[in-house]
């Protein structure tokens, strides 16, 4: 589920349209910084700014806890979602997921945001091989192996007047 807007966002009004145009040129970009930077403010700001682009929809998802990924990426197919089936609730999870992989591959545009994804392995399990879908990260992670071909985009901490 995507996290609301904040009301207090502000000073990285630079960083916001640097990021679109990477998103525009790049299929996975990373907003790479250490913790504390406002990586995923600065995605949720992305996501209320530029969501409308995407007519697939944004889908938020927590790699936090690699093991529970697979129970965030299948709810995106459920209702109030992609609404991908009328009885996808009834599905078993892998069937669920397999419709959700599926449906990112479509040409449709989409944002999906993978928040705090530190794990290439993780990150490789789900990226969408081809597609219409757009793939922005959150991570610490400074360098990534080049076949995911993930964009970095560093962010620093802001200055006192602007934080």
């Amino acid at each position: 589920m995507r996290p609301a807007p904040n009301p207090l966002f502000g000073g990285r009004g630079g960083d916001v349209r640097r990021l679109a145009a990477s998103v525009k040129s790049a299929r996975t970009v990373a907003i790479v910084g250490p913790d504390g930077t406002g990586k995923t403010q600065l995605a949720v700001e992305f996501a209320h700014r530029y969501g409308s682009y995407f007519a697939g929809g944004v889908f938020w998802v927590s790699f936090a806890v690699p093991e529970e990924v697979s129970l965030q990426v299948a709810a995106c197919g459920g209702a109030g979602a992609m609404d991908l089936r009328p009885d996808f609730a009834e599905l078993a999870l892998d069937d669920q997921l397999h419709l959700v992989l599926r449906a990112w591959q479509e040409e449709t545009p989409r944002l999906l945001l993978f928040d705090d994804c530190e794990e290439e392995e993780v990150l490789r399990e789900w990226l969408p091989g081809g597609g219409g879908a757009h793939v922005l990260l959150t991570t610490r992670r400074t360098t990534w192996d080049a076949a995911l071909g993930v964009t970095g985009v560093p962010i620093g901490p802001l200055g006192r007047e602007e934080g």
